[in-house]
């Protein structure tokens, strides 16, 4: 029990601010657990009355809420697909972004079913027959990742809910370079690299970059034939790839 006779008063994770320009008070209870569910009376003491108001709790555990994870690059569509309870279907669907449920952004709300609400760039459709609602985020954008909720009733019940998190990937082009091969004249010097790499080659001669895009292993020669040596003579051929990489 906490009691106050003054504006603020705290008793551990409790505390109690009397607001008395509005004949009202505050209890506010600290880093909520599961524990803390139940029963709570609140009361206001005076020389001639008493009155009691009673205070049900329910503190819910989000960390156990279902959990889809999609990993997307800038430039594609994200989707989300989010299965809600049978009895939740004519209710609103919504989709929202924020560490909690209780205080997310909504991006996307609708009571309509089969058929695609539209918001900017944001998507939903709901297929009741399934109890599925389906969300697609296009042309993503490296701040489009966070976390996400698919909501299917605001009782705040863990049920009702799937935590999504997006994560949203950009492609760079890395450089990677390595001095391999050295042939004689009139023999072969190769590269070798995974498909799907850009590879560049250089020498005193120059020779046009090439993409392999069939088989998943490559090996390319070039001829090193140059004027005025001898066979006794060695060259170098410079191999380069470049390879698009997610940051």
């Amino acid at each position: 029990m906490i009691s106050a006779n003054q504006t603020t008063t705290k008793a551990g994770r409790f505390s109690v601010s009397d607001n008395t320009g509005e004949k009202s008070y505050t209890v506010t209870i600290s880093d909520l657990t599961e524990d803390d569910t139940g029963t709570y009376w609140c009361g206001v003491v005076t020389s001639y009355i008493s009155l009691i108001t009673q205070v049900q709790l329910h503190v819910t555990d989000w960390r156990d809420v279902k959990q889809i994870n999609v990993t997307g690059q800038v430039g594609e569509t994200a989707r989300f697909t989010c299965k809600y309870p049978d009895d939740n279907k004519s209710n609103e669907k919504f989709f929202c972004k924020g560490d909690s449920p209780l205080i997310c952004e909504d991006k996307l709300r609708t009571t309509l079913q089969n058929e695609v609400v539209y918001e900017g760039r944001f998507s939903l459709r709901d297929n009741p027959r399934i109890s599925v609602f389906t969300v697609y985020i296009k042309e993503l954008r490296p701040e489009d990742s966070g976390t996400y909720w698919c909501g299917s009733d605001r009782r705040w019940r863990p049920a009702d809910y799937t935590r999504c998190i997006l994560s949203v990937g950009q492609w760079i082009n890395s450089l990677h370079q390595w001095w391999l091969v050295g042939g004689d004249i009139g023999g072969r010097a190769h590269c070798e690299g995974w498909t799907g790499t850009e590879v560049r080659y250089s020498s005193i001669h120059s020779i046009p970059a090439i993409r392999m895009s069939r088989s998943s292993y490559f090996s390319t020669s070039a001829l090193l034939c140059f004027p005025c040596c001898t066979p006794a003579v060695t060259m170098e051929l410079h191999c380069s790839y470049v390879v698009r990489q997610c940051k």
